[in-house]
Formats: structure tokens, sequence, C-alpha cells
């Protein structure tokens, strides 16, 4: 009976000290930080920032632990029939190293320790947790009060810093791993972004080209951050992707960006070139008086809307005739981008919705955009960080083929003879 007491006696402590005394254990853990002065973010690595470094630090914990377990310190003079029985070897894991710790041990054998449970080896969830909040576009600052409240440990922002950059080679490897040698269609578009260098801000454009593979999945191709916009600028990223294996694009869709139509012809000039619809009609708008607008998109949808290229062509002449004094900007953006606004004439309904608009990449840097937040980085390394867990993020959900794509598939096998 007296065995069954102390063992409900200790169950029911245990069960109390594991519900209300988690806060002390991350205050012991504050506390033996900064009586020894140290700053986690100047330590190294992830191995040495969640490992190494916080060994020590868990150690420290498991013997307050036990302090609170048996009733008094260690060397103090007591009558507790319980005592401590030296440590036991464990060896904890996290997503990027492992490293050893010594957990105390009692003679009854019925410590229960809370900052690292028996049976427990892994605490990869802190880091897992650390970028997983880093992809969501959280604060470095938003962060650090996550993993304090949480699991109870103190990082700096330069901790978070370093431990996000063991990410890098996997961003250097998505950037060069080979790629397929054809792509049914690559969509085009750039997203702008601040970026605070040398006490001044600039900005850059995000350029990521999103690829439909002629299995009708989509696939990210990479991504190239750039100030400016040219020919000889989108010659050197579609090199950048021919050396990695690409041979052949069936069709580019694309925003109308500066040089890259003819970088395309230069380095495929069997592509084919549809600029984007949507975006010709959002920069057509611009300008447009609020009662002209309506009698306007009219106008404007007699040109995409047309059954062939010749009536498009008609309504294209119309449109000038009609509009040109009045709004010459739009009219001439129109007749000078015309051959490749229509490319879409030359296919089936099915491969005109598809291309028509590069909305499929608009939908992945909608979601990029929703991470940044708008907000400036403090460097292209940054920038890149948030960029690529992004699109790994959505790359996840991209496991099924377009819609329609087996009757768009046997209609690009005849018409592009492959």
């Amino acid at each position: 009976m007296l065995y069954n007491y102390n063992k409900e006696f200790y169950y029911e402590k245990n069960k109390y000290r594991q519900n209300n005394d988690r806060k002390k254990v991350g205050e012991e853990i504050s506390k033996i930080l900064k009586e020894n002065n140290i700053s986690i973010g100047d330590l190294g690595g992830i191995e040495n920032v969640l490992l190494d470094a916080v060994a020590p630090l868990i150690e420290n914990s498991l013997n307050t632990e036990m302090d609170e377990h048996l009733g008094y310190k260690k060397h103090e003079i007591n009558d507790e029939p319980n005592s401590r029985n030296g440590f036991s070897e464990k060896t904890i894991k996290g997503l990027f190293g492992q490293t050893k710790i010594q957990t105390p041990r009692d003679r009854d054998g019925n410590f229960e320790p809370i900052i690292v449970e028996k049976n427990q080896s892994n605490i990869s969830k802190i880091e897992e947790a650390i970028i997983m909040l880093y992809a969501k576009g959280s604060s470095t600052r938003d962060i650090t009060e996550y993993v304090r409240d949480i699991y109870r440990v103190k990082l700096d922002p330069t901790s978070i810093s370093k431990i996000t950059d063991k990410i890098l080679p996997d961003i250097r490897a998505f950037q060069t791993q080979p790629l397929k040698k054809i792509y049914a269609v690559v969509f085009i578009d750039g997203i702008r972004f601040k970026i605070r260098e040398e006490g001044s801000s600039k900005e850059v454009s995000v350029y990521i080209p999103l690829g439909i593979t002629m299995e009708g999945k989509k696939e990210v191709l990479g991504f190239w951050i750039g100030e400016s916009e040219t020919s000889k600028y989108w010659l050197s990223v579609l090199d950048d992707m021919k050396s990695r294996g690409l041979k052949k694009i069936l069709i580019v869709a694309s925003d109308n960006l500066p040089g890259v139509s003819e970088a395309i012809s230069a380095a495929f000039p069997d592509t084919k070139i549809q600029k984007c619809v949507v975006h010709q009609i959002r920069n057509s708008m611009r300008f447009v008086r609020y009662y002209d607008k309506k009698e306007f998109v009219i106008d404007m949808k007699k040109i995409y809307k047309a059954i062939n290229i010749k009536e498009a062509e008609k309504a294209l002449e119309l449109f000038e005739d009609k509009w040109s004094k009045k709004y010459g900007y739009a009219t001439r953006s129109w007749r000078k981008n015309f051959e490749e606004l229509v490319t879409f004439f030359e296919f089936p309904v099915e491969i005109r919705k598809l291309i028509y608009t590069t909305n499929p990449i608009e939908n992945l840097n909608r979601n990029i955009r929703k991470v940044s937040k708008n907000k400036s980085f403090p460097n292209m390394k940054s920038l890149s960080k948030v960029v690529y867990l992004a699109i790994n993020n959505q790359a996840k959900k991209w496991k099924l083929p377009i819609r329609d794509w087996g009757i768009i598939y046997n209609q690009l096998t005849i018409l592009f003879d492959i």
C-alpha cells in the first residue's frame, strides 16, 4: 500500500510539475545565458546554436529539474529517501546535426524531465519551427518571441539569420539543378522588392520562370534577381537555363518585359511568344478617364475576343480610329505588341485558354507577396531565402497535371511535330 501511495504521489507531483513548471525551466535558461554573458547569435551555425551551445543550458535545466524533483539541491544535507544516482549519456538530434548531453538520474528511477523528455532524442522541431515561420514571412523578432514562449529557448535575431542560412546550399542546388529538355509552356513574370544596402534603399526585381512540363505539371525553373531589364540580361538567364539541359520551349507567355522577346528569339528561334493580354489591358487602362472606361474596355475586348487574327486586325484598326487622338499611348501599345498579343489565335481553344494570360505565374507571385508582406529586406541573401521557401511551399501543391492536359498534349504534339 505504501508503494502504491508513493507511486500515486510521484505521479501527481510530476503531472503538476509538467503542467506548471515549464516557465521555470525557461527562466532558468535565460538566467544561465545572462550569468554567462552568452549571446547565441555569436556561436556559429545551427549545430552550435541549437545543439552544442544549447546542450549545457539543457543540462543545467535538467539538473534544476532534478533539484525540484528531489526537494533539495546537490550537496545539501537532507533526510529525503531518494537521491541522485549519477548521469546517463543521451544523444539529441536536430535537423543539421547531433550532440550528447548528460541526463541526471535518481535512485528510485522516477525522475521525469520536462525540457528533454524520456526517450526523446530529436529536438529538430525547434529548428523546423524557425524555418517554417521564416517561410511564412514572420519577422525575426516574432520568431524569437515564439521560440522563447513555446520552447523556452532564448535566441536573438542574429541566431535566426544563421539558422535560416542553412538553407543556402538548398537554394544553390535548386538554382543549378538539371532541367528537362523540353517544356511545353514557360510563363515569365517579375516581382519588385526593396533592398536595404549600405544605408540606402533600392528596388530589385525577382524573375521566376514557371514551366509546364510535357507531362502537364508545373515546375519552377529557378529565380533570378536583377536591377535592370534588357535583352542582354534576359539572354544570360536563358543561357543559364540552356546550360542546365534545356533544349526547347514550345511557347513562352510573359508580361511586356523589356528585352525578353528579343532574348527569346535569339536563344530559342522556334519558340512562339505570347504576351499577356491581361497585362496589356491593365496598362492600357491606366490613363483612361472614368467616364470612358466602359466603352474603352468593350472596344479592346473586340480585339482579343475576335474569331481569328484577321478579325482581330480589323478590330484593332477600329480601336485606333476611335481612340488614338484621346488615348494615343494605349493604341500605340496595342499596335506595337499586336503580333505577340494574338499568337494564341494560332492554337485551339484549350491552348488559347492556357497561354493568353500569365495567370499561373501570377498566382505563384501573389503567394510570394503575401509572405514578403511588402517589407524591405536587409540584403539579397535574405530576399533569396524568403523567395525560395515560398516557391517550395507552393510547389508542394502541384501534384496533378493542369486541366485538360490530355487534349492539350495531343494538340501540341501535332502542331510542333514532337
